[in-house]
């Protein structure tokens, strides 16, 4: 006798009548593990995590070999100072938002005066996006101009040596993080002229104003006029001899004086500008034949 004829997604039903003893219901979970929508998933997601992690090892190798160096690892500190939506968005891979995210925060917190919360965000920027030179050269300038002037003019402190104190503390901190981003990004001519401009107007070190911008001269992509920088750095601070020193370094640096962009000419004037006004003698002098320096 042949089997009654029924759907053949019958058995993937509840039963018309539960509490019949001979019929049994086989759920669509059961059968083959690897049949199981629940395991299918664990699988695919296994493989997306795998893929993504291989990607990362590329991208970093990558990077190093162009000399960046590695990302910044998560620290628990840095959890501890994120909101659970950003930490997800960093488990996700976007380090980039939640860093711009820290950074145009940073801005709200310089317009209120906030700057606990400002100098939070610079340090979460800078952790998560340690190749950008933006974050760490116009973070430690926000740090040593607008909040060290804030606090050399915060009217609520009447101690005008603590007031000073406190201004020099900001400035510092501003000079570190220029400093530790250079460690991390060397060849960054934004952040080494940024810190020669600190260096200058907020310490008054004419001489670590100049070195600072020749650093930044002999960086790869520099602009041409940076190697003037150094010299009229010195020379604007009464330290002529230095001043000398340097613009002859420069000129026997190139066996050529012929390219504009230099300005040959103006460097050559200032050069024996500074040999009579320090009344070097004639033999010491540099002999140049004028006709070939534009």
């Amino acid at each position: 006798m042949l089997p009654p004829a029924h759907d053949q997604f019958a058995e993937n039903e509840l039963p018309e009548d539960p509490s019949s003893a001979d019929r049994v219901w086989i759920s669509r979970w059961d059968g083959p593990w690897y049949m199981r929508p629940s395991l299918r998933l664990a699988l695919i997601l296994a493989v997306l995590v795998s893929i993504k992690l291989l990607a990362e090892v590329a991208l970093e190798a990558s990077q190093r070999s162009a000399g960046f160096k590695t990302l910044t690892p998560i620290s628990i500190s840095l959890q501890d100072r994120l909101s659970q939506n950003m930490m997800i968005s960093l488990l996700a891979g976007l380090r980039g938002v939640v860093a711009d995210f820290c950074w145009r925060d940073a801005t709200d917190a310089w317009m209120e005066e906030d700057w606990a919360r400002l100098r939070t965000d610079l340090n979460l920027a800078t952790t998560l996006q340690p190749n950008s030179d933006t974050f760490w050269g116009m973070g430690g300038w926000q740090m040593a101009y607008n909040i060290a002037t804030s606090k050399r003019n915060d009217h609520k402190e009447p101690n005008k040596a603590l007031r000073l104190a406190n201004e020099r503390k900001w400035i510092d901190e501003g000079q570190r993080m220029m400093e530790r981003g250079l460690v991390i990004n060397p060849n960054s001519v934004y952040i080494m002229v940024q810190l020669a401009q600190l260096k200058m107007e907020k310490n008054k070190d004419p001489i670590g104003c100049a070195e600072a911008y020749e650093k930044a001269s002999l960086m790869p992509g520099a602009a041409e006029y940076l190697t003037r920088l150094p010299g009229y750095s010195l020379m604007h601070s009464g330290k002529d001899k230095e001043a000398l020193v340097y613009w002859r370094r420069l000129w026997a640096r190139f066996p050529r004086h012929d390219e504009p962009l230099y300005q040959w000419r103006r460097i050559l004037r200032d050069i024996k500008r500074l040999e009579d006004k320090l009344s070097v003698p004639q033999y010491e002098r540099l002999q140049v034949d004028e006709t070939k320096v534009r």
